[in-house]
């Protein structure tokens, strides 16, 4: 199973808020319990970032994308693509978030 984290600031690799504010994804590959960092496709029209991105995430086998605070759209879009998704809090290691996924399994 793959999680993706939104990632808003490269240099500090932090969980960002949601889709739009994304930089890159960090994905946590529980079969092969690393992480490995996924660029963002080259967007011709902002204005469907949402759906791109979720059929991108969707393209490279994400199950779970995790962000502070993804919007109506991005929910729906990850809906669409079959991906779940999670708001997290500030406070939440990306450590934490993903044994608490991989325990409820």
């Amino acid at each position: 199973m793959k999680i993706a984290f939104i990632i808003s600031e490269s240099v500090t690799m932090k969980i960002g808020d949601c889709l739009s504010s994304a930089t890159l994804f960090q994905i946590y590959d529980t079969n092969k319990a690393s992480y490995e960092t996924l660029e963002l496709p080259q967007v011709e029209n902002e204005h469907h970032l949402s759906k791109l991105y979720s059929e991108y995430l969707k393209s490279h086998d994400v199950h779970i994308l995790i962000g502070k605070d993804l919007g109506p759209k991005a929910m729906s879009s990850l809906d669409d693509q079959g991906i779940t998704w999670l708001n997290v809090s500030s406070s939440d290691s990306k450590e934490d978030i993903v044994n608490q996924i991989i325990n409820k399994k």
